[in-house]
């Protein structure tokens, strides 16, 4: 057996490990950013909380991008960028109104289950991704999962009777879906500039504050109006929740940087469970176990789905 004279597997092992630990912190701080979102609602809009994400990225991530190398950038990096951000702040923006109408946890698996449709999807338009009979046995299972949770009234309850609770159901779980398009759309470019070999996170981020701050202004005009609430424990939340998403940027940084699936798998597996967690313990919603095992059934399907991806092709 050679020698690894330079400690190279090492690294590797080390940058594995430290990936796999920020995955579960970006677990867990997601988890909370989206508890903190939920109660931030009854003194914030959603588009209120997605401008002070977006402006905690613009004035802090600046202070550490490289710009180094921007100029081997070429007009096409830029606008993959700028529809990077558009998209993320579109994905904030829907994912913090379906926080409206449903419960944390139900909105965090509707869009992970969306994702995971929309991804393989566009990344079979686009990207030229093969698509086989288990992908679609998976895909499957997503939908019945998302089925699940959102119990249409024609397969679960009267179907002359819609109630008001079954109509925000509907309004939620359309949202979140739509939140999940958004995700899947960034992922795309994202992956395309990964591709490229000009795909730097921290400069992503700072564009996504770019392209996020003038989107939310221009979406109050139409829809939530601003508010100001007097409450100082408002106001300690919402710089709380300012401050995990720049924690949230970072440790996804470092965790997709290891280049390792299992981050991804087992970050959207520890926020999808605390979510429910923080929804049956925090917020005192019934248990459910028509959604909950809908929830998981989505779960497991992403963990499958991005480990048979991570396996190489058969020539």
């Amino acid at each position: 057996m050679s020698e690894d004279r330079f400690g190279t597997n090492g690294c590797i092992k080390t940058a594995g490990k430290r990936g796999q630990c920020c995955a579960i912190a970006y677990g867990f701080i997601l988890a909370a950013q989206l508890g903190m979102a939920k109660e931030l609602l009854n003194s914030f809009s959603a588009i209120q909380i997605t401008c002070i994400r977006c402006l905690v990225h613009l004035c802090c991530i600046i202070c550490y991008s490289s710009w180094n190398d921007t100029q081997r950038y070429t007009g096409y990096d830029t606008l993959f960028y700028l529809v990077s951000s558009v998209t993320g702040c579109l994905s904030w923006v829907s994912t913090s109104a379906t926080l409206y109408y449903l419960q944390v946890g139900d909105s965090t698996a509707l869009e992970l289950g969306a994702t995971v449709i929309f991804t393989a999807l566009l990344g079979h338009c686009f990207l030229s991704e093969r698509v086989n009979k288990l992908d679609y046995v998976i895909l499957l299972a997503d939908v019945i999962g998302i089925i699940l949770i959102c119990k249409p009234e024609f397969l679960f309850g009267n179907k002359s009777v819609i109630t008001e609770e079954s109509t925000q159901t509907i309004y939620g779980s359309l949202i979140a879906l739509l939140a999940g398009f958004f995700v899947s759309i960034w992922s795309l470019f994202v992956k395309k500039l990964s591709n490229k070999g000009t795909l730097n996170l921290m400069l992503l981020m700072f564009f996504q504050g770019i392209g996020g701050v003038p989107i939310c202004l221009l979406l109050s005009f139409f829809f939530d109006s601003w508010t100001t609430p007097s409450s100082m424990k408002a106001w300690l939340l919402l710089s709380t929740f300012g401050f995990t998403c720049l924690l949230q940027g970072l440790v996804q940084a470092i965790a997709l940087g290891s280049e390792d699936v299992k981050t991804v798998a087992i970050s959207s597996t520890i926020s999808t469970v605390l979510t429910y967690v923080i929804q049956l313990a925090i917020f005192r919603a019934s248990f459910d176990i028509v959604i909950t095992f809908g929830a998981t059934i989505i779960t497991v399907t992403m963990v499958i789905m991005h480990i048979i991806r991570s396996l190489p092709e058969e020539q």
